[in-house]
């Protein structure tokens, strides 16, 4: 089983005589020993933190490890969700790219070594952060997203590890209690058979010794100034020697499991990161069959539902300009659409000149701006009108055309669900990021969970090494 051990590093609200910097070296330091490596992600203000502490040795020490984004400025208000709550698709992408992507930039200077993920802390996020977060090539983990035995995906065409894990946390204070954790972990392991991947999630270094979290200063919207914060109290029962002592037998214990590849973030991004390359004609024929008969967009092995449809449409101009379906098309990056499909189509039917318009619309509309349309004014509509077809119709429509192989067919579009199904749970578990302790009470999620569930057009499995070649499944 691939697995991962992440940290979420944190609390630069107790000072430094609460030595949870130190705690925060030995974890990292005991791993370099046992010679075992994980992920830690770092809250943008601790990293800052700990540059103002004048600890570079515990950034070296962090350094020696995966390092990851906890989003920059953390629970302050605005939150990052917070400022994101009525956000357009277009202005989101930009904040997420000045804001999160340029603090990856700046955390990477402070640490001396590239930081190659993000990871969401609380209720942090938007699509438009993971769709700036695939521009450059960075995973999102602790993601919404899961399909059938894939807990690592392509969503908004950035990699996505879903929040799946065993929790250690303060387990580390006793062997007694990290027995019976790791009890559980092996359990976790055994239910999740069959899985591409499985997260240990270790701790959050400071909760390993504070009773309650840092981030209370800033429940339900609060924002006070440093002079105000209020320090969690520490568990009386810590003690420095026995958590490094259990922590070390664990790693020990972890790193010669058999059963067990122990990879970073950073290792499992590369072994996962290729994407089918491109479809050839009979993928293109079975795609367009496929459509034909579809009642909401959908994915393949290989391919998501918004690259099937560019594909699709590439295909339909070029047999009606060549008379022939290409030999190949080779795959694009697309987003989904940003506004909701039209729900009906207006337009009563669509001749050939009618589905050429509407192909070459999302053909040239994925040039020139990388997403699909939510719709297009295409066919015949009522008299003295042209219809709207939405863009879920359009996929069938173009579906049923390419596959009954006829340039001279009519076809009569039918309301196709704009988003796939899958977008159901992805906003079930987005919404519920609202109840972040953090989030003022008010927060409306509803912006973000509409263009989670029209992002859901750029959902597939991830594969490792590649993705299976077409037909081999």
């Amino acid at each position: 089983m691939r697995t991962t051990i992440v940290f979420d590093v944190e609390d630069y609200v107790t000072p430094p005589s609460g030595e949870l910097d130190d705690l925060l070296k030995m974890l990292a330091d005991v791993m370099t020993e046992e010679q075992i490596s994980g992920t830690f992600f770092l809250i943008g203000e601790k990293l800052r933190s700990l540059r103002d502490r004048g600890r570079s040795d515990v950034i070296e020490a962090l350094a020696r490890h995966d390092l990851g984004s906890h989003v920059n400025l953390g629970s302050i208000h605005p939150t990052l969700t917070e400022r994101m709550e009525h956000t357009d698709w277009a202005n989101g992408a930009a904040r997420m790219a000045a804001e999160e992507i340029a603090g990856i930039d700046e955390l990477s200077a402070i640490a001396g070594r590239p930081l190659r993920s993000f990871a969401r802390h609380g209720g942090s996020y938007s699509p438009q952060l993971l769709t700036m977060l695939g521009r450059r090539g960075y995973p999102y983990i602790y993601s919404p997203v899961q399909l059938p035995k894939h807990n690592i995906n392509w969503f908004c065409n950035t990699l996505n590890f879903y929040e799946d894990g065993s929790v250690f946390q303060e387990a580390y204070h006793t062997e007694e209690a990290l027995r019976a954790a790791e009890a559980k972990f092996e359990s976790y392991l055994r239910e999740r058979r069959g899985f591409d991947w499985a997260m240990i999630f270790q701790s959050h270094p400071c909760h390993i010794k504070t009773q309650s979290f840092w981030d209370k200063n800033y429940y339900a919207g609060q924002n006070p100034q440093p002079e105000d914060w209020k320090t969690p109290e520490f568990y009386p029962e810590f003690s420095m020697q026995a958590v490094q002592r259990n922590w070390g037998a664990h790693c020990a214990r972890l790193r010669d499991n058999p059963d067990l590849t122990i990879a970073t973030i950073s290792e499992l991004a590369t072994e996962f990161g290729r994407q089918a390359v491109s479809a050839g004609t009979k993928e293109i024929k079975v795609l367009a069959s496929r459509a034909a008969e579809c009642r909401e967009p959908f994915h393949s092995d290989r391919f998501t539902a918004a690259e099937i449809l560019d594909i699709l449409a590439r295909a339909y101009v070029c047999r009606a300009e060549s008379g022939t379906l290409p030999t190949i098309l080779q795959r694009r990056n697309v987003d989904g659409p940003t506004e909701m499909p039209p729900a009906v189509p207006t337009a009563r039917r669509l001749g050939p000149e009618a589905l050429l318009r509407a192909a070459r619309g999302v053909s040239v509309a994925v040039d020139m701006t990388g997403r699909l349309p939510s719709g297009i004014c295409c066919g015949e509509g009522t008299i003295g009108s042209a219809g709207e077809v939405g863009i879920a119709s359009i996929l069938r429509a173009l579906g049923e055309s390419l596959a009954s192989g006829r340039q001279d067919q009519d076809i009569v579009p039918i309301p196709v669900a704009p988003y796939p199904s899958t977008a159901e749970t992805v906003v079930d578990a987005v919404r519920k990021y609202r109840k972040w302790s953090c989030h003022r009470p008010d927060l409306d999620m509803d912006t973000i969970c509409r263009l989670s569930a029209l992002q859901c057009w750029t959902l597939k499995p991830a594969w490792p090494g590649r993705p299976p070649e077409f037909g081999a499944s």
